[in-house]
């Protein structure tokens, strides 16, 4: 029993919220004991973690919140300590009024990432490699051409295209702040009734989809779909022409229970599911292909895309968009697939072919025919059980034909390359 406003309840204990994310003024300069299993000792054993994380060729970047009003010379300070004391890598900054400026000219800093949502707030220092823009352009765009909305395809183009020539852009399509990537495609709405704030907090427009029903579903029409919108996602999101930011536990399937702002619910509404029944493997072995793939053709993070007529090998342009027609993309407001061809520029390299159907019926695209002895390959197919192609059939037709609401993505690679070079499958 305890009282609230006069009235005695029968409760085991109060339900009182808990700043489980800890966006709050003041403690810069603590690593949160509440996040160690050692309370009395949480530096020492974060900064055990971090050198771990360095042992094994990993950098650590923290999230920094500061409140409206906090002296940018404390902004510094803290930083400062952050890197010269736990020897952290890079930070990812919320606040309106952080000195970017301050912070790439100190010598001490001159190695740090920033990661920062206003781009004007960076000043010319965008081109070094230094610092990155993290917005909400690409998971905006991506979400609205995976729901089908109409006046999405050349959004999403721009975005998936978009490699930072101006500045570096760090791309996600889901975060901590919003759906995780097995919600995005199970919830139309936020369920955030368990934050006590009466569905209130959180946002309202998420651009999710629900493949037809709200929520838990035992349909397999409905799974089905779920299934290869997550496949998608990931496709759009490891392909696109950026740095890819995954969440963690999207790669086994986590889920909020349709929570988009878990910030006081440190319980297993928002603790990570590591998939002990093993449903969502499919996610987890997919993943663990488009990084391996991403890393055996790393130009398709870097291509310069701010010139497109620019050409490679057989004249063909770095990159290139398609339809129906081969060189016909259709970008129009109701337009809803689109193909895109990406080339090295070395005359032995590869060529990477997506397409995207992300329309409600089949359909078509016309394959551009490849210099040399070239041939098209089909590596993945979100829409196939096997997902990924491990013989990488080779496509004899002029033509691909896609599934509703799906991807593929193909390799033009010289007929040899198949048959003689012993190349292990990405």
């Amino acid at each position: 029993l305890y009282s609230h406003n006069g009235m005695l309840l029968d409760k085991k204990e109060p339900s009182l919220k808990i700043n489980y994310w800890g966006y709050k003024d003041g403690f810069y300069f603590a690593p949160r004991s509440a996040y160690s299993s050692d309370l009395h000792h949480p530096v020492a054993e974060l900064k055990s973690m971090i050198h771990q994380f360095h042992l094994h060729q990993m950098e650590v970047i923290l999230q920094f919140y500061f409140a409206p009003g906090t002296d940018q010379n404390l902004m510094v300070d803290c930083i400062r300590y952050w890197v010269s004391e736990f020897h952290i890598d890079g930070i990812h900054v919320k606040s309106d009024n952080i000195p970017v400026e301050m912070l790439i000219s100190d010598p001490m800093l001159s190695d740090l990432k920033i990661m920062y949502r206003d781009a004007s707030r960076m000043g010319g220092r965008l081109s070094d490699g230094q610092c990155a823009l993290y917005d909400e352009v690409f998971p905006f765009a991506a979400r609205r051409f995976l729901r089908g909305e109409d006046y999405s395809i050349q959004d999403f183009v721009n975005a998936f295209t978009n490699n930072g020539l101006m500045f570096p852009r760090i791309h996600y399509l889901c975060n901590y702040d919003g759906f995780t990537l097995r919600d995005l495609f199970s919830y139309e709405h936020k369920h955030n009734e368990a934050n006590g704030e009466h569905n209130a907090d959180g946002r309202d427009l998420n651009f999710s989809f629900n493949c037809g029903q709200e929520g838990l579903s035992r349909s397999k029409t409905v799974l089905s779909l779920r299934k290869r919108q997550m496949l998608n996602g990931l496709t759009m999101l490891m392909l696109s022409h950026g740095t890819p930011l995954l969440y963690a536990g999207d790669e086994c399937g986590n889920t909020q229970k349709g929570n988009n702002n878990p910030y006081c619910q440190d319980n297993a509404l928002s603790w990570t599911d590591w998939d002990p029944k093993g449903k969502f493997t499919f996610l987890t072995d997919y993943i663990k292909a488009l990084v391996a793939f991403r890393n055996r053709y790393p130009f398709l993070s870097n291509i310069d895309v701010s010139n497109t007529r620019g050409r490679w090998e057989a004249n063909y342009p770095k990159i290139s968009f398609h339809g129906r027609e081969a060189w016909q993309p259709d970008l129009s407001a109701y337009s809803h697939a689109v193909g895109v061809m990406i080339c090295n520029g070395k005359g032995t390299s590869d060529y990477i072919y997506i397409a995207f159907n992300l329309l409600w019926k089949k359909t078509s695209f016309a394959l551009p025919k490849l210099p040399g002895e070239r041939k098209w390959c089909l590596f993945a197919d979100t829409a196939s059980d096997s997902i990924i192609c491990k013989l990488q059939t080779e496509v004899r037709e002029e033509a691909l034909t896609l599934e509703p609401r799906s991807i593929s993505i193909l390799i033009g690679r010289q007929v040899h390359d198949q048959k003689n070079d012993g190349r292990k499958d990405p």
